[in-house]
């Protein structure tokens, strides 16, 4: 993973931090998913806005921008196909009827369980930090 798109994947994972942590944290869709804005070309739905012909063509290829958003390489669809996210937009349009800025309703359980389920999924791109394993110089036999 670069250093550009881990520091896209940090900021979406905060954006769902500010959600899960308060009502007030606002869900603008890509307008202000910081993957999204590093990886242009496709809305939460995984449909290219260049047109679809060019989002399966971009499928096929590693290192097209849609394939390179670590959302697409886990689920394998451009966008946010396949994700909590879409759970949760969908959540919010059919119990509480937003459908421009999304923001988690006090009370309402569904909404915290998916926005964590959201936050969770993007921490789970997170590379991995390896061990390296321990050099120890040879003693010497003098």
């Amino acid at each position: 993973m670069t250093a550009k798109t881990l520091v896209a994947l940090k900021g979406s994972i905060l954006k769902w931090e500010k959600i899960v942590r308060s009502t007030r944290g606002v869900d603008r869709g890509q307008d202000n998913c910081a993957l999204c804005k590093e990886f242009p070309g496709r809305d939460y739905h995984g449909n290219c806005t260049r047109g679809g012909e060019v989002a399966r063509a971009h499928a096929d290829k590693p290192n097209s921008i849609s394939v390179r958003c670590p959302v697409a390489r886990r689920r394998g669809h451009v966008g946010c196909q396949g994700t909590p996210y879409i759970q949760w937009a969908n959540h919010q349009d059919e119990k509480h009827g937003f459908y421009a800025d999304y923001h988690r309703i006090p009370g309402c359980a569904e909404c915290l369980k998916l926005a964590r389920a959201e936050r969770d999924f993007l921490k789970s791109l997170l590379p991995t930090k390896r061990k390296r394993p321990c050099r120890v110089a040879p003693h010497s036999t003098k």
